[in-house]
């Protein structure tokens, strides 16, 4: 990985981090990966 741009106005800060709240409150936080399983015990219905 390497950085290809840096932001460093406080103001553009404050409203990208405030799009991203808003975005994660949306999802909410029930989301979660699908449970793991074992190779060979996947059943598929």
């Amino acid at each position: 990985m390497r950085v290809i741009a840096c932001i460093e106005d406080p103001q553009l800060i404050a409203k990208i981090l405030g799009h991203v709240r808003r975005r994660d409150e949306a999802v909410g936080t029930d989301a979660r990966a699908p449970p793991a399983h074992r190779a060979g015990e996947l059943r598929l219905v």
